[in-house]
């Protein structure tokens, strides 16, 4: 999913998976999915390629088509997330000189193994 893009719950509220859905059922009323795309995007005020990119994500969420799923998708970002989080503290023990343990390294017993 692009960043730009948000869920169809967010854009139109709790009914638009069910727009949605209506979209992906009324493909049998027309020649192809496209026509039925288009009939309906003018119906709830959204561009025919941005239903179409809604009805594909839902194939994707119900498992008829290959890809990511939402669920998949917001995991990622999700650990993704953590990981930044978890390089950020690392730089920031590496600045302060703190080991993984919590304690503060002693640079003096680090040049000088005597002191240890």
């Amino acid at each position: 999913m692009r960043g730009g893009s948000r869920e169809v719950r967010e854009v139109f509220g709790r009914g638009a998976e069910a727009r949605c859905e209506a979209g992906f059922e009324l493909r049998g009323r027309h020649e192809s999915q496209w026509a039925a795309v288009v009939s309906v995007a003018g119906k709830i005020g959204t561009t025919p390629q941005t239903l179409l990119n809604w009805v594909r994500q839902h194939e994707r969420d119900i498992g008829q088509r290959e890809g990511v799923t939402t669920a998949e998708a917001v995991r990622v970002k999700e650990l993704e997330r953590w990981v930044r989080e978890l390089r950020r503290a690392d730089e920031i023990c590496a600045t302060l000189q703190i080991a993984p343990s919590g304690r503060r390294r002693c640079v003096a017993c680090e040049r000088n193994p005597a002191l240890r």
